[in-house]
């Protein structure tokens, strides 16, 4: 990574835990139960505060209207598109389903499937990671990561810097000693696992609204469970790790597909 870019990810880091500690003092004098919520949204916003403002640095050579237009503008492969989406619910099905058969639990004791709960935990997580992370992480970053390091493994380091950016909300998740580690590994694992999964689909589609689709249903799906996330997540840490290689193993055969088709075109007289 240049400087610059070195740079965003320290500017996006700082800001982020900065603002965290401010809002914990407000929250502690005054009380509401509606702040925390705010303030998953406004906070959620600053990988895209962040880059508008220091843009004409890190992104000299095009206008931020140019920026956007280019990263919408591509058109959408519905097949990869819904495969994904199809699949990602499923993960969380599955997770759900493991959930219940090794805690003995009811799924009515661990999903809320009413219309009100689903279009509130969709409204409300549209507003938070999809808008306000995409456009940092994969619509500015990526690009240099894929480019530097590979899909592969540029995609695992944006997963680590996305994960460990959300490292103040474990401090105050109240999980505590032995279960707070458990859900920091797991939350690190699972969120690189889900990062490798998103740049590869991210590739093969070449819009963003596909990377902010996968947050949305991500974080959309975990907003229906009611039950201890600790729990989820370390079943979901192992289904996406699972699915994370799958992925990669299509990824890679699909590279050998392009380069062989590349190696008749050559090879083709002409």
């Amino acid at each position: 990574m240049n400087k610059e870019v070195k740079k965003y990810v320290f500017y996006t880091y700082a800001t982020f835990w900065i603002l965290l500690v401010l809002a914990g003092i407000v929250m502690m004098k005054y009380k509401q139960p509606w702040l925390p919520k705010v303030g998953v949204i406004l906070f959620s916003q600053v990988p895209t505060v962040v880059l508008l403002i220091r843009f004409k640095k890190l992104c000299p050579e095009i206008t931020r209207k140019d920026f956007y237009r280019k990263l919408f503008k591509n058109k959408i492969n519905y097949k990869t598109f819904s495969a994904v989406t199809l699949i990602m619910m499923l993960l969380f099905f599955m997770a759900v389903a493991i959930v219940k058969f090794v805690y003995g639990e009811s799924f009515t004791d661990l999903l809320n499937l009413s219309l009100k709960s689903m279009a509130i935990s969709f409204i409300y997580n549209f507003l938070c990671g999809p808008i306000g992370e995409e456009s940092g992480w994969r619509g500015f970053l990526h690009p240099i990561m894929e480019k530097r390091y590979g899909i592969i493994k540029g995609s695992l380091l944006i997963g680590i810097i996305w994960a460990m950016w959300h490292f103040p909300l474990w401090l105050i998740s109240g999980y505590k000693g032995l279960n707070l580690l458990i859900y920091s590994i797991s939350f690190i694992i699972c969120v690189t696992a889900f990062a490798v999964i998103i740049g590869i689909c991210y590739k093969h589609n070449n819009n963003l609204f596909v990377t902010m689709w996968m947050h949305l249903i991500f974080n959309f799906s975990l907003g229906l469970y009611k039950g201890n996330l600790l729990h989820i997540f370390t079943i979901f840490t192992m289904l996406y790790v699972v699915a994370a290689m799958g992925f990669v193993l299509w990824e890679k055969k699909q590279h050998r597909i392009s380069q062989n088709s590349v190696l008749v075109t050559d090879l083709w007289p002409r």
